[in-house]
């Protein structure tokens, strides 16, 4: 599986986590979402351009549009049940 460039990759079980983990200091759903669109945009325009992060990450390419909306995905999904089942 190509990392950072389909819907969902090996990092989506991290936003799910990260996902139930807001949940679980109850933030909201909104709290959530737009700290998660933040992170992403930080990580994608600054985060990933420095040289820790190409030496943590193997593969520190820029997400595609589509994994965005995947890492979304699965931070919603992640507060969802860490809210129904917390």
């Amino acid at each position: 599986m190509i990392v950072n460039q389909s819907l969902f990759d090996p990092y989506s079980l991290c936003h799910a986590g990260a996902g139930v983990i807001a949940a679980a200091i109850k933030l909201s759903f909104t709290q959530t979402i737009v700290l998660h669109t933040l992170f992403e945009f930080a990580e994608n325009v600054y985060l990933k351009k420095l040289p820790i992060t190409r030496q943590l990450f193997p593969d520190s390419s820029t997400d595609t549009l589509a994994n965005m909306i995947g890492d979304t995905i699965s931070v919603a999904t992640g507060w969802y049940l860490g809210e129904k089942h917390g």
